[in-house]
């Protein structure tokens, strides 16, 4: 049941709603509004409808940044996107490389930060730079609880000290350091995604970040200073707490749920408070009245009709109806505005709302269109935008209005209850009454029927609030970013490719015609390039000794250059970029680690080669048969167009081919000896056998090692216990052989050896097991050193270290693959065998299992070695081939396919010892 009203007899009732109602019974809580709400402050004055449009003007470039000593502050609600005022501005360093700026966000205390734009770019999000943004610009962010300067703010710039804490302001300090590639288009506009003020919350007692728009409209009512500054004790608090628990219900959507209600934007302190009230109502359709001392908050819903119903007992005279609204309050089409949230927070339309093709169609009824422009200034969901315009509709079509007159029982009833009517005139009965919702009561002094309650109300009926997702939501489409060309980015040429030109410009440097698919010309270029200046060729020499080149032209001859480095052969790289008339550079195509002794093809002479046949996936075999009797040279790089026919000669698709062959890379090693004379080498290392400590320096930290009756023995050893001896020697392969005749668990005993001129690591052994154990390294002066390898507590004997030159007879080839592919599968097969087997004689294959070989340019290798022991005189000799195959992928008109390589050499091995 309603609350009685009966104040005083002198007292006014107003309405606002959103789109412009406001209800007022009442004098104290209005005070702040007497300017605008004067006019019904007389005795009897009729309610009327303010209908002014929802203000989404205060929304409109509140996501560009201002400068203006004038600005107004802003007030934020929910989560939104803004710009801010500029109310600090200075450069530092040197060259002024340093531009500090302040914005003020929002006049107040707010949730928090979540985005940060500059122009259209996100350069922040949820505490973190994206891409490089950290290397170019500094962001600190303040929420209004500050209370003292930012240090680092006022240590950098003039102009702004301790003093300037901007208490109560919630504000970004952005530091953008100089850089002309970053920041093309000079100081770029500054936005952020905000979640605003923090509310009071009745349900739960607690001020908290929220978006429900009857506890924002609470809040706004209630704020001092830019608000009403109404009290709390004048805003029902029942109202207050149904109207928020309605927003927060859950609507069903075509994808998920979503809040009934929700309020997100910005409320301008400069716009009438009666605006920005209307701004907040406009986000639940809601209305806000003021009866019996309290304001009420009543968003939009379907409440129960009060229980007691309006009969003929109550009325005082006959009930007056309009069954058709005027065409200026009825509408069969709505459209409008908000900012939506899914097109980064900019205004927009959302999908226009009518009953077109409905079994009810307005328009048809109407004769006519009649449209409403209902503008959402703090709504930025489009579903939701829709569904409020679909609702706004469906209320414009309960065109019934009744003024009835009743007795002092009608004071049980207020703005904004819903009633049922029982009236036998117009068929309303007990059981099947008519709803109708009260917009508006006026108490009249009658003097021969004393009070009289003068009530209107407008037909409500539960259609009214219908929406089904199914039925009611529509697509919303994202119009695609229109391209403006501001020329600070430029289109990259591709597809680079090297060939020879037949000259050598020395032993270690080649001279090769690079070529590309240009992008200024309009033949194949997509997109173009409008504003193309020229071509930027750089050459990386291994030396570090950089080349740069230009040219307008898609192909351009350089040199190349190769140095040989310890274990590695390095080469040039090559990457070409476009350069446009502004100086901006696109990014670049490359090719890298290009070598002066590899065979580049020659420039094919015809490149648009074209055969056909019925195959659908030609074999080489079938393809090169194809260009010979085509009249086509097959050669390296020979480019050629298949086309498939069927058997009537009709072009069923077409692929493109490149004719390639790729040839194994053989190198025979130039540490061994494939032939020998047979000799028993002298010992290299000096008391090997452990008679004396003599010869062997030894360092002893933490266990010991001892020389003695012709053993080493090493006790509670680590590894900064040590032993070593440096030998001279001619360079060569050589033989490595010790014994330890005691096992140490922890306690293994290492064997490394350096070279004694650069110190680099040449060969190392651990073993823990007893026996004889040999490896071999190849090198000149050497240093053999004896390491502990942890293991406190045990020890390791040995009684005999011995280096020899190598003098058996060793053949030895490294099979390469030219070009760095993966997962190679090398197989080989041995012919033309002479002396082997035989006593003394090894083949040894590396390689052709498991994880595959490689050198330091990638390239896969396998090794073949053919060993004869210097004590077998006699010849030794084998014939093998290797094969090599892998797959690649490859891009065969358009398609990505997986294209099986193969490559086959041929070698001889030949040992022999004399």
């Amino acid at each position: 049941m309603a609350s009685a009203v009966f104040a005083a007899i002198a007292q006014a009732v107003v309405t606002i709603a959103s789109g412009g109602q406001f209800l007022f019974l009442g004098k104290g809580g209005y005070i702040a509004f007497a300017g605008w709400t004067a006019t019904y402050a007389a005795l009897g004055a009729a309610s009327r409808a303010l209908f002014g449009q929802a203000e989404l003007d205060t929304t409109q470039g509140v996501n560009f940044n201002v400068r203006d000593p004038a600005s107004t502050r802003k007030i934020i609600y929910g989560k939104c996107r803004i710009g801010g005022t500029i109310v600090f501005i200075n450069t530092s360093d040197t060259d002024n490389n340093y531009l500090h700026l302040v914005i003020a966000v929002a006049g107040h205390e707010i949730e928090g930060y979540e985005e940060v734009y500059f122009d259209e770019e996100k350069v922040w999000e949820s505490g973190s730079y994206l891409n490089d943004w950290d290397d170019h610009c500094l962001l600190k962010f303040k929420d209004g609880t500050q209370t003292t300067a930012d240090t680092d703010l006022v240590n950098a710039a003039t102009g702004f000290t301790s003093a300037h804490i901007l208490e109560g302001t919630a504000y970004v300090y952005a530091r953008l350091d100089y850089d002309r590639e970053k920041f093309t288009s000079g100081v770029p506009n500054i936005s952020f995604v905000v979640k605003g003020k923090k509310v009071y919350d009745p349900r739960t007692t607690t001020t908290v970040w929220s978006d429900n728009p009857a506890l924002i409209l609470n809040d706004y009512l209630l704020d001092t200073k830019y608000g009403l500054g109404e009290s709390s004790s004048n805003i029902d608090q029942t109202a207050l707490t149904a109207a928020a628990n309605v927003c927060d219900e859950n609507i069903t959507l075509l994808s998920g749920t979503q809040k009934n209600y929700t309020c997100d934007g910005i409320l301008d302190t400069g716009t009438t408070i009666k605006a920005n009230v209307e701004n907040i109502l406009s986000s639940m359709i809601g209305t806000m009245h003021y009866t019996n001392g309290k304001f009420h908050i009543m968003p939009f819903d379907d409440r129960t009709p009060e229980t007691d119903k309006i009969t003929d007992d109550i009325l005082v005279a006959p009930i007056s109806i309009t069954t058709k609204r005027s065409r200026s309050s009825l509408y069969n089409t709505v459209k409008g505005r908000f900012v939506s949230e899914e097109m980064n927070y900019i205004v927009a339309d959302y999908p226009e709302q009518t009953t077109s093709g409905d079994t009810d169609d307005y328009t048809v009824n109407d004769g006519e269109t009649i449209s409403l422009d209902l503008n959402l200034p703090m709504t930025t969901n489009q579903a939701r935008a829709q569904r409020l315009a679909k609702l706004t509709m469906e209320k414009s079509r309960m065109q019934m209005t009744i003024s009835m007159q009743l007795n002092m029982q009608g004071l049980k009833y207020k703005v904004g209850d819903n009633v049922n009517i029982v009236n036998s005139r117009f068929g309303w009965t007990n059981a099947s009454p008519k709803r109708f919702e009260i917009t508006n009561i006026s108490i009249i002094p009658d003097p021969e029927r004393g009070i009289v309650v003068q009530v209107e109300a407008t037909e409500n009926e539960t259609s009214v609030y219908d929406w089904t997702a199914s039925q009611d939501q529509q697509d919303y489409v994202i119009p695609p970013d229109i391209g403006v060309y501001t020329g600070t980015t430029v289109v990259a040429p591709t597809n680079l490719k090297v060939y020879s030109t037949g000259e050598k410009a020395s032993k270690f440097e080649k001279l090769v015609k690079v070529k590309w698919d240009g992008v200024e010309l309009a033949d194949g270029a997509s997109p173009y390039e409008p504003y193309f200046s020229h071509y930027e060729i750089i050459v990386d020499k291994p030396l570090g000794k950089d080349k740069t080149y230009t040219t307008t032209d898609d192909e351009i001859v350089v040199t190349i250059t190769t140095i040989q480095t310890r274990g590695a052969t390095k080469g040039s790289g090559i990457s070409v970029r476009a350069v446009n008339t502004r100086g901006y550079k696109s990014t670049s195509a490359g090719l890298a680690n290009l070598k002066a002794s590899t065979v580049y093809p020659s420039e094919p002479e015809n490149i648009n080669n074209v055969v056909s046949a019925t195959y659908s996936s030609p074999s080489v075999p079938q393809l090169t048969e194809l260009a010979h009797e085509a009249g086509i040279i097959v050669q390296e790089g020979t480019e050629i167009t298949y086309i498939q026919v069927n058997s009537s000669g009709v072009a069923l698709n077409s692929r493109e081919y490149v004719f390639e062959s790729t040839a194994i890379r053989a190198i025979r090693f130039g540490n061994v000896d494939p032939e020998v004379d047979r000799v028993d080498p002298p010992e290299l290392v000096t008391n090997g056998t452990f008679s004396t400590d003599s010869d062997w320096v030894k360092v002893n930290t933490v266990g010991t090692f001892t020389i003695a009756s012709g053993v080493l023995t090493g006790t509670d050893v680590g590894t900064n216990d040590f032993l070593y001896q440096v030998i001279e020697s001619e360079t060569g392969l050589k033989e490595c052989t010790y014994s330890k005749t005691t096992s140490g668990t922890n306690g293994t005993v290492g064997l490394q050896i350096y070279d004694a001129n650069d110190f680099s690591f040449l060969a190392t052994s651990y073993e823990s097991a007893s026996g004889t154990h040999s490896f071999s390294f190849y090198g000149g002066d050497f240093i053999i050193v004896v390491v502990g390898f942890a293991g406190v507590g045990t020890s390791a004997v040995y009684d005999n270290f011995s280096v020899k030159d190598k003098a058996d007879a060793i053949d030895k080839i490294r099979f390469t693959v030219p070009k760095a592919v993966s997962n190679v599968t090398f197989t080989h097969a041995e012919t033309n065998k002479a002396g082997v087997p035989a006593t003394g004689v090894t083949e040894t294959y590396t390689g052709f299992t498991g994880t595959n070989l490689t050198n330091a340019d990638g390239e896969p290798y396998v090794e073949v070695s053919l060993e004869r022991a210097s004590t077998e005189v006699g010849l030794s000799q084998l014939t093998t081939e290797v094969t090599a195959t892998w797959t690649e992928t490859q891009i065969i008109s358009g398609v990505t396919e997986n294209v099986v390589k193969t490559a086959t050499r041929k070698m001889t091995l030949t040992a022999r010892v004399l």
